[in-house]
């Protein structure tokens, strides 16, 4: 589930826990629950684990590859850094959560 969820809810479409999540993350995602959010520790497990499978669903398989590699290229800590925030890890990939957000709702919203 969250980020393992994205390949398996791709590769078990008639899988119906991925039916379920794939469902709950169409209507969370494209209701209006910001992408910042998703990550961010805002939402309770119920809603956060479809979503974040959802988003990452978004980046791995729908965004640009060459985005989705920079995005995680981004988490790499540099030099006298313990770790990297989401956010730096967005700037990587040239790309903000409000640019995000409205990409991957309207996506999400094709996903019933």
């Amino acid at each position: 589930r969250g980020w393992g969820g994205a390949p398996t809810r791709r590769g078990a479409p008639r899988y119906t826990a991925a039916t379920d999540d794939r469902r709950r993350g169409a209507r969370w995602g494209a209701g209006g629950r910001p992408a910042r959010d998703v990550w961010g520790g805002a939402l309770p497990a119920e809603e956060a684990v479809p979503l974040q499978a959802s988003l990452a669903g978004y980046l791995a398989y729908e965004g640009s590859a060459k985005t989705f590699a920079a995005f995680l290229d981004g988490f790499k800590p540099g030099e006298n850094e313990d770790r990297r925030t989401t956010d730096q890890a967005l700037e990587s990939a040239n790309t903000t959560y409000d640019a995000l957000d409205g990409r991957w709702r309207a996506w999400a919203a094709q996903q019933r």
